[in-house]
């Protein structure tokens, strides 16, 4: 599938956003498949910039 096809939620304000940060740092990916993932995916998906 690939990085550049998956993108991260949560369902604020229902779900917390504790955790976040260590599930995406725990995943078996490099960095720019991290940050693709994490936001740059949304962004591109969105047209915005975060």
């Amino acid at each position: 599938m690939g990085a550049e096809r998956i993108l991260f939620s949560v369902d604020y304000p229902y779900q917390t956003l504790d955790g976040v940060k260590t599930f995406i740092d725990s995943l078996p990916v490099n960095k720019a498949e991290k940050e693709a993932i994490a936001f740059r995916n949304a962004e591109r998906l969105l047209g915005i910039t975060v």
